[in-house]
């Protein structure tokens, strides 16, 4: 196929022949101003060769059809391209027992593939389509509460950027920010919620606060899953690196990993920012402890002080090494991601995204800890990217530097 969509200037790039249909002229003086009611809605004078291309490789094009149910008469107000790739099922189901144990030892997280359902259960099933990618992390809590007509009230830090406020506030959020660092801005929605009778929504977990949490984690595992599914027994990790805050996602890969591959010798490194050490001071004293943040780390997502109590019964028991990196080297890891290394094809990494690569960086300059972990040429490492580019600015303007 050498061209199949022409346009200029003055001419549109499609029109509609009705010469040949047995209609009467009203009829097809309606169906000429519906074809380009429809035209219009999809700017297609100006995005054809795009729209068209789209179709040419993906052979069928998704679109929301828009109509106010109110005013049905009116018409599709708007239509809404849909990416097949950012359509996710939600299922809602009732719960199970929780408190097993797995094969290994290793609790098991509701929600997380180990649950039954009974026959007469209800479950609800339906779809959510989020443009931006169901991966990022800021404005999930908003957005989830958009999905079902609630209001959301999130409290961030003073070092939370802009970009990432405006993320929340997308979904309707009203968005406070506290003076200090994370575990303040924690306080102070802790503290607003009880005198408000709020329900929070959080992933650290705390004395009597424990259930949220829970399912938090148990939908980090949908991603471990996705990886166990993927990877076979002859290419399995050799040494898993994974980035952590307050713990809860990493806790929740170990749920999944060491249940699955417990048997395997795998190596499991937690790495933490240098300004913020909770769960490596805690490792040191033997128990959950606080670090005072006194400087924030470019990782805003890794920037906690308080380990989650249900995160660091996990990681301390499966936990082979734990690690701090400093902030130096992220940029320039981005960059690399970014641009891609040599032939590898650029990824859209941000900050949290790249901890587990710099801390292996870091790692080869440690003769001893090298030895210790057991890593060398055969050595196959498993990183985790979480997060793409949550504030596009802030991430642009490392990129371009």
């Amino acid at each position: 196929m050498i061209e199949a969509i022409v346009s200029d200037q003055n001419d549109s790039p499609v029109e509609i022949n009705l010469d040949n249909l047995s209609v009467s002229e009203g009829l097809r003086k309606v169906i000429r101003e519906e074809f380009k009611g429809v035209k219009d809605l999809l700017d297609f004078d100006s995005k054809s060769h795009e729209i068209f291309r789209n179709w040419y490789v993906d052979g069928r094009l998704h679109y929301h059809k828009v109509i106010d149910q109110k005013k049905p008469d009116e018409g599709i107000k708007e239509l809404r391209f849909i990416d097949a790739l950012k359509i996710k099922l939600m299922r809602v189901q009732p719960k199970n027992d929780r408190g097993a144990k797995g094969a290994q030892g290793i609790p098991v997280l509701p929600y997380s593939g180990e649950q039954t359902i009974t026959k007469d259960a209800k479950v609800t099933e339906f779809y959510t389509y989020y443009p931006q990618g169901m991966a990022q992390r800021f404005g999930s809590v908003a957005y989830g509460a958009s999905l079902f007509g609630c209001k959301c009230r999130i409290f961030i830090h003073s070092e939370v950027s802009e970009g990432r406020k405006r993320a929340m506030e997308k979904f309707g959020a009203e968005v406070i920010r506290v003076r200090g660092n994370y575990d303040d801005s924690l306080r102070e929605c802790i503290n607003e919620a009880n005198k408000n009778n709020w329900q929070i929504i959080s992933d650290t977990s705390y004395e009597g606060y424990t259930e949220y949490p829970r399912f938090i984690m148990a939908g980090y595992t949908v991603l471990a899953r996705e990886i166990v599914n993927q990877l076979s027994k002859k290419s399995l990790p050799t040494h898993i690196f994974l980035q952590a805050g307050v713990g809860g996602f990493a806790a929740a890969m170990c749920t999944i990993f060491l249940n699955e591959w417990g048997g395997e010798n795998i190596k499991i490194i937690v790495v933490e920012p240098n300004y913020a050490p909770c769960l490596i001071e805690s490792a040191i004293d033997g128990e959950p402890k606080v670090f005072d943040i006194k400087k924030e780390t470019i990782m805003t997502g890794l920037s906690c002080g308080e380990p989650s109590i249900l995160a660091w019964e996990i990681l301390s028991e499966c936990t082979d090494l734990f690690m701090t990196i400093s902030d130096e080297k992220i940029p320039e890891l981005m960059r690399i991601m970014a641009n891609g290394y040599e032939n590898d094809i650029g990824v859209e990494a941000g900050e949290c995204s790249v901890s587990g690569l710099a801390a292996l960086a870091a790692l080869k300059d440690n003769k001893c800890l090298v030895n210790k972990l057991d890593i060398n040429d055969k050595s196959r490492v498993l990183l985790i990217g979480t997060e793409g580019a949550t504030d596009p600015d802030f991430y642009e303007s490392i990129i371009q530097n």
